[in-house]
């Protein structure tokens, strides 16, 4: 395994670098309803909207994953509900309602 991650990484860190190296020239990003100008090196503003683009679908994928987490979460709580005093499965009875009916 270790192998197989050294022989995918490499080639890629190499991708990056060179691409790092080759688009250095530096472009304006108009932070549009704000006054504000950067001028910064290409590749920083693709390294930028890539890890913001990251950002975006990992947080889209955790909201998205929310409904299930809070299903499992009352299953969990469900299965570990208190049941009989002997053990036996019975569910736990209110003492209040055990008692026979009153009538006025």
């Amino acid at each position: 395994m270790s192998r197989l991650r050294l022989l995918i990484t490499l080639p890629l860190l190499a991708i990056v670098i060179l691409f790092a190296v080759v688009n250095r020239n530096a472009v304006a990003v108009n932070f549009w309803p704000l006054p504000w100008v950067a001028n910064l090196p290409l590749y920083a503003v693709a390294f930028g909207a890539f890890f913001l683009g990251v950002l975006a679908g990992g947080i889209a994928v955790w909201v998205g994953g929310m409904r299930k987490r809070r299903r499992v979460r009352q299953k969990e709580a469900a299965r570990q509900a208190p049941t009989g005093d002997a053990g036996d499965g019975a569910p736990v009875r209110d003492p209040v309602q055990t008692s026979a009916p009153r009538y006025p």
